[in-house]
């Protein structure tokens, strides 16, 4: 993994400037006002789409579900902080 860590830091960066840059769509959709809004959004994301998806790839990695609640939960906080600074700003 040490080998690989700068190709995943640059994956990772590159998946989250999406996510960053797909939020403030999704909040104009959603016509985002308050802090309480952007939670709801987050929570839709993860619990529609992140979630679901991190969960069957733990099934088929063999990995502990513990692996798949710290990467979700990881995913979670990412996506409640990208969601409540777009509602502040748009």
């Amino acid at each position: 993994m040490k080998a690989n860590a700068p190709k995943a830091y640059g994956v990772s960066f590159v998946c989250n400037a999406v996510m960053a840059a797909a939020m403030p769509v999704l909040a104009e959709y959603m016509v985002l006002d308050t802090v309480a809004q952007a939670l709801k959004l987050a929570v839709l994301v993860f619990g529609g789409f992140v979630g679901p998806v991190g969960l069957v790839n733990n099934f088929y990695s063999d990995l502990p579900i513990g692996a798949w609640l710290l990467d979700g939960a990881y995913q979670f906080i990412n996506l409640v902080l990208m969601a409540v600074i777009v509602a502040l700003w748009l």
